[in-house]
């Protein structure tokens, strides 16, 4: 291989000459050799090889002197039959043709076939008798360049791949010259072609050193789209090498050995973006495993829609009526594993809310118990799940509801509005106190909204209207058991019964109430009052 990449596969001879009409290809050669016993009738006494491979029209008679010089391209009857020929099983119409009918400055390019002494030689160069002209075409980077049968072994660089463009499905456009050193490849200049119409440039590299860049009317609407300027300026697009053949599709792979992606170079821009989280994987050097579908979000990412392809799998499965997705939890930070639950997750997957895979994202604020500050989550999340039977929906969307910042009964964080970037604006707000001893509240004014039923008939003592005057214990816990005490009143004296505030005085007969074994500004209340259960010892 030459060391500009390109190169004629060399037997003998270069072909960058033109031949003198009537001397190219298999013109002498046919008339003194008989080539092919069965298909032409060498070997009858009677069979003449001019007459059976030239036609009139062509032919040499032998006793008329040279042929007149009929110009270089030759566009009339083919002069030779390629049906009278085995095929070649190399290739595409391309015939086997005895390599000693063919000239030397023709062998330097053709392809052994099986058969030993024979050559594949396309049906066009036999047609025309090896008077040709190869059409144009626009090959890497846009560059001038021919249509040269895929039969023919031409020696390209194995990192550069060679476009179609306008050409045959059996041919490729080859450069006249190379895009990278801009020497002559000798594509433009065979049999009658008048050369190059175009002067030799060379395309800058990019993609490291695995593409070229390129105008960017010279790549259809998808691959504009698609690449990115990477190193190239002047509003050019870096265009990988393997692209340049418009069949090209990237191979598949699996991220992390999962989920189903494409192998592409890392200049892409959609690969580029991502670069931080992906992985060579099964890729070839140079390649990124670029997922299908995005695992945080679960739309497509494009790496397996180029060029007609498109996914063998499905994305990922939705989760919290479709406000997430579910997420390997491995793929998750520490903060999200703790957030995230299961919501019908399987295989230990997590259910990752599809919004916050933007760290940016900070959810809408909201107005929550005790009018303190709050967020509007979705109720899939187990720090909603475990009160959304009494946060309020407030203005927040459907699936939503509104998650306090901090616990309206204790002042701590809830982590509502710390997810992502999110932080507290005010600070924590609590329900008013209530049953007071000595400038101490010892319970909450709770809205019936956030009333566990449990503490239904509490008293309201100091709390506002609707409100009720819950327990410290039984507000932080509605299932707290209190401490056992003995009754000691005046009648019922000896009933089991709890300690309880004195605040709740006014929901027994006082005449059951007694100090007892219970703690200052608590009284023992009973478990049972005239045969109904007070709840107290529960």
């Amino acid at each position: 291989m030459s060391p500009n990449g390109y190169a004629i596969a060399p037997r003998d001879n270069p072909v960058h000459t033109h031949a003198v009409p009537g001397e190219r290809f298999l013109r002498s050669a046919f008339v003194s050799l008989c080539l092919i016993a069965v298909a032409a009738g060498c070997g009858d006494d009677d069979a003449d090889p001019v007459d059976a491979f030239v036609p009139a029209d062509r032919g040499v008679p032998r006793d008329s002197g040279p042929e007149p010089d009929m110009g270089c391209e030759h566009t009339g009857p083919p002069v030779f039959d390629p049906n009278l020929f085995p095929a070649c099983p190399l290739c595409e119409n391309a015939r086997c043709v005895r390599a000693v009918a063919v000239p030397s400055e023709f062998l330097s390019f053709l392809q052994d076939c099986d058969e030993e002494g024979q050559v594949c030689v396309p049906d066009g160069l036999i047609a025309s008798g090896g008077d040709f002209t190869l059409a144009s075409c626009r090959s890497v980077g846009g560059v001038e360049g021919r249509c040269v049968s895929n039969c023919i072994p031409w020696d390209v660089s194995d990192r550069l791949s060679l476009p179609v463009d306008s050409c045959g499905d059996d041919e490729r456009c080859v450069p006249c010259f190379d895009p990278e050193t801009g020497a002559d490849t000798g594509a433009c200049e065979l049999s009658c072609d008048p050369g190059p119409a175009e002067p030799s440039s060379t395309l800058d590299a990019c993609c490291g050193d695995t593409g070229f860049c390129v105008a960017p009317e010279s790549l259809g609407d998808e691959e504009q789209v698609l690449f990115g300027m990477d190193t190239c300026g002047d509003g050019l697009l870096c265009e990988p090498n393997a692209y340049a053949d418009e069949g090209h599709q990237p191979p598949s792979c699996t991220t992390g050995g999962s989920a189903e992606g494409r192998c592409l170079p890392a200049c892409v821009p959609l690969v580029a973006e991502r670069a931080d989280s992906l992985a060579q994987d099964d890729c070839a050097e140079g390649l990124l495993c670029t997922p299908c579908f995005d695992a945080r979000t679960g739309e497509a990412t494009g790496a397996c829609d180029i060029r007609g392809d498109e996914p063998a799998e499905a994305g990922p499965t939705a989760c919290c009526a479709d406000a997430g997705v579910c997420v390997a939890s491995a793929l998750l930070g520490s903060e999200e594993r703790s957030l995230y639950g299961a919501d019908g997750c399987a295989d230990g997957s997590l259910c990752a809310l599809t919004a916050y895979a933007d760290t940016s994202h900070v959810a809408a604020s909201c107005r929550s118990h005790a009018d303190g500050e709050g967020r509007c989550l979705p109720s899939c999340l187990p720090l909603v799940a475990e009160r959304a039977d009494d946060l309020p929906a407030a203005d927040c969307g459907a699936g939503e509801l509104c998650a306090p910042c901090f616990d309206p009964l204790t002042g701590e964080a809830t982590g509502a509005c710390s997810v992502g970037s999110d932080e507290p604006a005010e600070a924590a707000t609590l329900y008013a106190g209530c049953c007071d001893l000595g400038g101490t509240d010892r319970g909450r004014c709770i809205p019936p909204a956030a009333l566990d039923t449990a503490n239904d008939g509490l008293p309201q003592d100091t709390c506002a209207t609707g409100e009720t005057c819950v327990p410290d214990p039984w507000a932080a816990d509605p299932t707290a058991t209190m401490t056992p005490c003995t009754t000691a009143g005046t009648t019922g004296s000896g009933a089991s019964g709890a300690c309880v505030p004195d605040c709740l005085a006014s929901l027994f007969g006082a005449d059951v109430l007694a100090q007892s074994t219970c703690g200052s500004g608590e009284v023992c209340a009973p478990c049972m009052d005239g045969g109904s259960d007070t709840g107290v010892c529960r």
